[in-house]
This record gives C-alpha cells, sequence and structure tokens, in this order.
C-alpha cells in the first residue's frame, strides 16, 4: 500500500508522488551537465530536492554517457572545526554510497586510497592516523612504507 511520504526521499513503489523529473527543464539540466558547468538546486525543505537528484543519477547511469554518484554531505557539518573528521566523514559516504548505487564493491579500498593521498605529506614514517573504520591504523598499515 502507497502512502504520502512528508520526510525524506520518496521511493516509487512505498510513495504517491510526482515523477521527480518532471519539475525540472531536463533539456536545460542536460546542456548545463554537457557543457561541465555548475547548477544549483536552490528550493524550500521537504521540496522533493534529493528526490529529484536521486531521479537523476539514476536517469544518468542508464544512459551511460556519465556515471553520477549522489552523496548527501550534511552530515560533515558534524566536524565542526575537525577537517579531518570531516573528510573521513566525506570520503566514506562516497564509498558507502558507490557500494549502494553503484554497485561498486571497492569503497574500502577508495577510502584507504584516499585517507593514504590526504594524510602521507604530512606523516613521518611512524605517525599514526585518526581513526578510520573503527581503528586507528598506524601509517605503515595504510601505506605499506615506515618502520
Amino acid at each position: 500500500m502507497k502512502i504520502f511520504n512528508t520526510a525524506g526521499p520518496t521511493r516509487p513503489d512505498e510513495h504517491y508522488r510526482v515523477p521527480p523529473l518532471s519539475r525540472w527543464d531536463m533539456e536545460e539540466i542536460q546542456r548545463l551537465i554537457g557543457e561541465k558547468r555548475y547548477f544549483v538546486l536552490h528550493a524550500p525543505r521537504q521540496t522533493g530536492k534529493t528526490s529529484c537528484l536521486l531521479a537523476l543519477m539514476e536517469q544518468l547511469n542508464a544512459e551511460a554517457d556519465y556515471r553520477a554518484l549522489y552523496v548527501n554531505l550534511e552530515p560533515a557539518q558534524a566536524a565542526r572545526g575537525d577537517v579531518a573528521a570531516g573528510m573521513r566523514t566525506i570520503v566514506s559516504g562516497i564509498a558507502d554510497n558507490a557500494r549502494r548505487y553503484l554497485g561498486d564493491q571497492r569503497p574500502r579500498e577508495w577510502v584507504d586510497e584516499t585517507l593514504h593521498a590526504f594524510w602521507s605529506p604530512w606523516c613521518p614514517a611512524r605517525a599514526t592516523l585518526p581513526l578510520v573504520g573503527g581503528e586507528r591504523p598506524s601509517y605503515r598499515a595504510v601505506t605499506g612504507r615506515g618502520g
């Protein structure tokens, strides 16, 4: 049985909804994407922004000209001034959604490689990295280098 949803993205199998992309000028959006231009989706709360972006991601991926991924960066706000924690949250969100939406089973590799690239310029050989996935790996464990 379908219901009306007033919180979070809609799911077509569970919620009544207006087709998300029917409210956009898709020719304009596709033109901007094709020209590698930015666009801003600005609207009040609970008006379907996330549902529209998820539908756009699905459409772009189905067309096979692009590989699109939706990632909500809002959880990184909790890090406040802690850049390392914010970066971990963002990178983990990308990895988790790559697995969820694209079926990519390599997200942990991406996280490890990205954190290595981010930290290695500042880490001496025996330094340890901040918490990653509940562990505190040594620099050597992450990079394979050092003593």
